[in-house]
């Protein structure tokens, strides 16, 4: 079975595009197929009035009667800002976290929400929730801290931040990306974890989110 052959029996949730602007074929795809929205790329981004208008084509192209499309991007801050090239790149979670003042996170995050909301993006793929670890490859700067309760008045900072700016937001990976010692993008990791430990790891962080409104 080809690639478009499977596409065309499921309904994509987000796909990719191949550069700043729509090309044909993927017009004829995403009008046949419909999927619930876009993942925008770096490849994708070069600047403010290109990104907007991409966006303004996408929303033509996505005429679902039941929802508007998402169009999502990771920008998290620091390295990790797939939109810098077009609405700036904020402060790393890390330079936030050493800060250590959860107005500040949340009026960044706003900040960024509002202008991600300004070109048409309304789903962004933040904050990391993850809790960074010594050997732990992948986290890093992208993590507000190392420290539990500090990771996770951040996080709800963040959220409700993006959610005052006007867009989705994503919490991720926990208890994911934090803990293995491998590069889970480059190799299969798999933990193993006692119900104390998937608590311990992961439940600080989840508990302030389901209590934040």
């Amino acid at each position: 079975m080809g690639r478009e052959t499977a596409l065309r029996k499921i309904t994509p949730a987000l796909v990719g595009l191949q550069g700043p602007a729509l090309q044909s074929e993927e017009r004829e795809l995403l009008r046949e197929l419909q999927p619930v929205g876009v993942l925008l790329l770096s490849r994708n981004v070069t600047g403010w009035d290109q990104l907007k208008e991409l966006c303004k084509q996408i929303r033509e192209v996505l005429t679902s009667p039941h929802s508007s499309p998402l169009i999502a991007a990771d920008q998290e801050g620091g390295a990790v800002s797939v939109l810098a090239s077009a609405v700036g790149r904020p402060p790393s979670p890390a330079a936030l976290g050493l800060a250590d003042d959860c107005d500040l996170s949340w009026r960044v995050h706003r900040e960024s929400a509002r202008r991600a909301k300004a070109v048409g993006v309304n789903y962004l793929l933040a904050p990391v929730a993850d809790v960074d670890r010594p050997g732990n490859p992948v986290i890093g700067i992208r993590a507000f801290g190392r420290e539990e309760p500090l990771v996770s008045r951040h996080v709800a900072a963040a959220v409700r931040g993006l959610r005052d700016g006007g867009v989705l937001s994503c919490a991720k990976h926990w208890p994911g990306h934090g803990l293995p010692a491998v590069d889970s993008h480059l190799a299969s990791v798999r933990l193993q974890l006692s119900r104390t430990q998937w608590a311990t790891a992961s439940g600080t962080v989840e508990d302030e989110l389901t209590q934040d409104d």
